[in-house]
């Protein structure tokens, strides 16, 4: 898979609990929802898409980047904000999502 952010394969185990299993898929320009029920595993997709968690199984590639190879390269090239203000900000200060115009007040 290629894209800005190629997830192949990934799986996050927490003990015997499978947040995430065998999930695969790119991101390019343009809107991107990741959509399911709550505990479905979409917030640690993203963390582990953004390297604040390990994944068990599986790649994740940034820009062309291993996130397991080269973590630290990964965690330059992009920066997330949770909670109400949410976004996916890279490094050289593109916003993928969500463009600026649907955050709420007091974000930015």
């Amino acid at each position: 898979l290629t894209g800005m952010i190629a997830v192949n394969q990934v799986s996050k185990f927490f003990g015997s609990v499978v947040a995430v299993s065998d999930v695969s898929f790119a991101i390019d320009a343009g809107v991107t929802a990741l959509l399911g029920p709550n505990g479905a595993g979409k917030s640690t997709l993203l963390r582990i898409a953004s390297s604040l968690v390990n994944l068990s199984a599986g790649a994740v590639r940034t820009f062309g980047t291993d996130l397991v190879a080269d973590r630290s390269a990964a965690m330059r090239l992009m920066s997330t904000s949770a909670d109400g203000c949410a976004s996916l900000i890279f490094s050289n200060g593109r916003r993928l999502w969500p463009p600026a115009s649907t955050f709420a007040p007091g974000c930015s």
